[in-house]
């Protein structure tokens, strides 16, 4: 669940990666943020689609909140 929630958060474009980082207990500037939650090495086209729908279901949230 985790991944999948950091993996959104990534994809917005509301969301700087240092946010993510303070949330999840990374360093400022931790390469391991984007080994673990980049989701532009997927190679996968389905994926990547479904990756970006979820990105649009989050930014849709944030507009919300």
């Amino acid at each position: 669940m985790r991944r999948t929630y950091v993996s959104m958060m990534r994809q917005s474009d509301k969301i700087s990666l240092e946010d993510i980082q303070e949330v999840v207990g990374h360093s400022k500037g931790s390469r391991i943020t984007d080994e673990h939650y980049n989701l532009d090495c997927l190679g996968d086209k389905h994926k990547q689609e479904k990756a970006k729908n979820k990105a649009d279901v989050f930014n849709a949230l944030i507009k919300i909140a």
